[in-house]
């Protein structure tokens, strides 16, 4: 007879866990990924909200100083009206002591026109 040598083979025993401990497991796995999640998008939020009401603070200050440029353009507008209007012209005058004109001549729009 033929002798055939048969080996024993090595079967890798698994340890079998309860189902208690694969609910524990699984619970803390969730529960961590759950607390994960609630600190980074309370960060995020966070961050979104300080962007945003900073953005909120730099507009309006950039509104004052536009309402303060306005105003201020408006100032020097009558400024200017004032100084150039002709009441102060012959007040300047007067104040520099010129003499006003005996005769006044004013050329006028016909004394152009060639004859």
């Amino acid at each position: 007879m033929n002798s055939i040598q048969y080996h024993k083979r090595y079967v890798k025993i698994r340890n079998k866990k309860t189902l208690r401990s694969e609910v524990k497991r699984t619970t803390k796995t969730l529960i961590i990924t759950l607390a994960t999640m609630i600190v980074i998008l309370s960060i995020a939020f966070l961050s979104l909200t300080s962007k945003s009401a900073q953005k909120g603070y730099e507009l309006a200050q950039q509104e004052i100083k536009n309402k303060e440029l306005k105003d201020q353009e408006a100032n020097i507008k009558s400024q200017l009206t004032e100084a150039t209007s002709f009441s102060n012209l012959e007040t300047e005058v007067f104040n520099e002591n010129m003499e006003e004109a005996e005769k006044k001549d004013y050329i006028r729009l016909e004394d152009t026109y060639a004859n």
